[in-house]
């Protein structure tokens, strides 16, 4: 689309790098209450019956004072902890103060920059498994579906922005880019299931390469 999109796609991709290298782990492990050191699967409990059910809160007023306190230290923590969050505020604080970097610096990250492609590709290619049960395939169709539902229903409110009929169209593209590789580390993560995860990226990049040519050839 030229060197015009570049502006408006790295504007949105900033804000989008935010929410998916930080900010979305922290908010679901906070709402799950997801231990930072074990995933969601082993805290857990099975009663008699089978039935699955979460470990319940402390009843005394320390103790749960104390957890929460350790939760929003766990909240801070992931945020701290992920390079790419701590490298976009890094880059949007240079901006701000108008520091540029020299370009051997540039020179020197090109090769490591080139290669994050093949990397992510090679990661989500060793990941990705087909849903071995109706209850994997289920809950990935439930979170494909969930997605592309946002994602059409933001393509339509793209096009309610201020902005003129290009600009629209590449935020409308943006909104339907595939599905981050932190998804998948993620969820890992949190949940163990980072099999499902892949799989569901590999829908995601699909489907939105087809909507996203459909709607540059509508919109242009």
């Amino acid at each position: 689309m030229g060197m015009g999109a570049i502006l408006p796609s790295v504007m949105y991709d900033i804000g989008n790098c935010i929410v998916v290298s930080a900010t979305s782990n922290a908010v679901t492990s906070a709402m799950l209450k997801i231990p930072a050191d074990r995933p969601l699967k082993d805290v857990i409990e099975i009663d008699e019956n089978g039935n699955e059910h979460l470990h319940i809160e402390a009843q005394d007023e320390d103790a749960r004072r104390i957890a929460k306190r350790h939760q929003r230290l766990a909240v801070f923590k992931s945020f701290i902890t992920s390079p790419s969050f701590d490298v976009y505020i890094l880059l949007i604080l240079l901006l701000l103060f108008g520091i540029r970097l020299p370009k051997e610096v540039a020179t020197f990250l090109k090769p490591i920059a080139d290669a994050n492609t093949f990397c992510s590709m090679a990661m989500i290619g060793m990941l990705m498994e087909m849903p071995s049960s109706k209850r994997e395939a289920k809950q990935v169709a439930e979170v494909f579906g969930w997605r592309l539902g946002f994602s059409l229903l933001f393509v339509a409110a793209s096009f309610l922005l201020p902005f003129d009929l290009r600009t629209r169209t590449i935020v409308a593209i943006s909104t339907l880019s595939p599905a981050s590789i932190f998804a998948t580390m993620f969820t890992d993560k949190a949940l163990g299931d980072a099999k499902s995860a892949g799989f569901t990226l590999t829908l995601t990049c699909i489907s939105s390469l087809i909507i996203m040519t459909v709607i540059y050839f509508v919109a242009i």
